[in-house]
């Protein structure tokens, strides 16, 4: 059986261990910045916020049920954590989705789709 690494409202997206990374970033207040002495203030509001890349290629089929995500407010996602070992579930939106021919074929062609999905769910 292979490792699921993505799951958008349940249905698992054929993705690969070198289609997908995720990075961690914090979330900062307004406040924070650098005061006139140099000194620079940082009051995290939030700590390790995921954000998931994923670029791989699917079929017609698959490029329009990402479509499809891409234009919903928010989706239910189940990511494989690394940091974990295990799924974790959150809700998240697709951002910057391009998608390219990469091989045509007579069953619609062969298609490299990139995206990012970024966190939304509440602390």
């Amino acid at each position: 059986m292979y490792q699921i690494y993505l799951q958008f409202n349940g249905e698992t997206v054929p993705v690969k261990k070198d289609d997908y990374s995720v990075s961690y970033n914090d979330v900062v207040s307004g406040g924070s910045g650098t005061t006139e002495a140099g000194t620079v203030i940082r009051d995290v509001i939030r700590e390790g916020v995921p954000s998931i890349s994923v670029n791989l290629d699917v079929s017609v089929v698959w490029l329009r049920k990402l479509r499809a995500y891409k234009k919903l407010p928010s989706i239910t996602v189940n990511w494989f954590d690394p940091e974990t070992g295990e799924l974790s579930e959150c809700e998240m939106y697709m951002d910057g989705f391009k998608a390219s021919l990469a091989h045509d074929t007579s069953y619609g062609g062969l298609w490299n789709v990139g995206f990012t999905l970024e966190d939304i769910s509440d602390v």
